[in-house]
């Protein structure tokens, strides 16, 4: 029984859902601060980037990837590093005076599995599940570890990860332009499945146009497994640093 109401110039949400039944209470929380503000950012003419956002060396990125692609584990990883948190599972981005800009969110906590919360011996049973029996759980972040202010997005990277030993190199980065850029952009835009039969003009994808053409986007091929997310993390900053 329940429902999401959105307004179409993206200003309101309405949910209406029974408190007392876990299940929904639950997806009021996820879909409202997920599905509803993306679509609500749709509306107003900026793409939500299906992302988790992070501050490397004072350089802002997202890490694109659909759900249990390992974007939050890695998201960690870099943090453990010294990166700042910005946003984890969508990157609401901005066109404002010729600049792409991300909007980090300075409240909303990131969310890990229980199997990523043990390989960093982290005690599962002290987290809120995010929805029951998913096995995944809210991870609150201090505010001196979150970035506060808006940026300029440098780079976005699209994980693209492999079954174990599939691939015998480790890690594979390319770079991503025309129409594969396009593409990998379409196919990382949170919540535009649902609304895509009224968005997709010649207006909207012109937006799409000028974030593939402003911002460089990187294909990261690698096997899925927790021993690669370090040499993942020194190809990003490679990226990011390439006269070092």
């Amino acid at each position: 029984h329940f429902r999401m109401y959105i307004d179409k110039r993206g200003n309101t949400i309405r949910v209406d859902f029974n408190d007392l039944d876990k299940i929904e209470l639950a997806l009021s929380k996820i879909h409202t601060t997920g599905l509803g503000m993306s679509i609500g950012t749709l509306f107003q003419g900026s793409i939500p980037l299906h992302a988790a956002g992070i501050e490397i060396d004072g350089k802002l990125v997202a890490l694109l990837a659909p759900s249990g692609a390992g974007k939050s584990t890695l998201l960690w990883t870099l943090l453990d590093q010294g990166a700042k948190f910005v946003s984890d599972d969508i990157v609401m981005t901005h066109f404002i005076d010729g600049r792409v800009v991300a909007t980090p969110s300075v409240s909303l906590h990131s969310r890990l599995s229980k199997k990523s919360l043990e390989a960093r011996a982290m005690d599962w049973t002290q987290y809120q599940e995010v929805y029951p029996d998913e096995e995944k759980y809210w991870v609150p972040i201090d505010a001196d570890r979150r970035v506060q202010k808006k940026g300029s997005l440098d780079a976005l990277f699209v994980l693209q990860p492999l079954p174990f030993s599939e691939s015998p190199h480790p890690v594979l980065v390319r770079r991503q332009v025309g129409a594969a850029a396009l593409s990998l952009l379409l196919e990382n835009t949170h919540g535009l499945w649902a609304v895509s039969e009224q968005l997709l003009t010649k207006k909207v994808f012109s937006q799409y146009t000028i974030l593939a053409k402003s911002v460089p986007i990187y294909a990261i091929r690698y096997n899925k497994c927790f021993k690669v997310l370090p040499e993942i993390g020194r190809n990003i900053r490679k990226r990011l640093h390439p006269e070092v």
